[in-house]
């Protein structure tokens, strides 16, 4: 089932992605390029990067970072990327495996820190953290009047309440 999860929110990824492919040329610079919407999209793939090499090497090191990638800038090869990272999604082990997680920790200075998780930790962490980003891709795009799937960006929890509501 988290795997299922953590594909789906891959497949939000995918759909963001539709949207900026099917923009025209200058529309796409405008808001894929200048408004940073591509940066969001490389940093969701970096840490699925980073979690896959992480299980080859037993250390998932979240600052391992494609920043300027040419997928911050064209988003049809963030969508090949996506499709590689959905692909390799069916390959993660259904058992929790140990792995350490080495991240910066401190906006003033350059201090990284290791910590104890494991695979399903890293994979519930994806999931929030893809959703996260992409409600700031939608934010963004509300604001020049771009339409979004209503699905997207969503949280869980939130996705819960709003069918439990029917506000869904």
């Amino acid at each position: 089932m988290l795997i299922s999860a953590l594909k789906q929110a891959l497949l939000q990824v995918d759909e963001i992605l539709g949207i900026f492919v099917n923009m025209t040329p200058s529309l796409r610079q405008q808001h894929y390029c200048e408004h940073r919407c591509g940066s969001h999209i490389r940093h969701i793939q970096d840490h699925f990067l980073a979690l896959k090499n992480g299980l080859a090497t037993g250390v998932v090191d979240y600052n391992q970072r494609n920043r300027n990638a040419i997928t911050e800038s064209d988003p049809q090869i963030a969508i090949e990327l996506n499709n590689d990272l959905l692909t390799w999604a069916d390959t993660i082990p259904q058992q929790d495996i140990s792995l350490v997680v080495v991240s910066e920790i401190d906006c003033l200075q350059t201090v990284s820190d290791e910590f104890s998780s494991g695979l399903r930790r890293e994979c519930l962490y994806l999931i929030n953290h893809t959703i996260h980003h992409l409600a700031h891709i939608r934010l963004m795009l509300s604001q020049y009047h771009i339409d979004v799937p209503v699905w997207i960006g969503i949280a869980p929890g939130t996705a819960t309440w709003l069918r439990k509501t029917e506000s869904y």
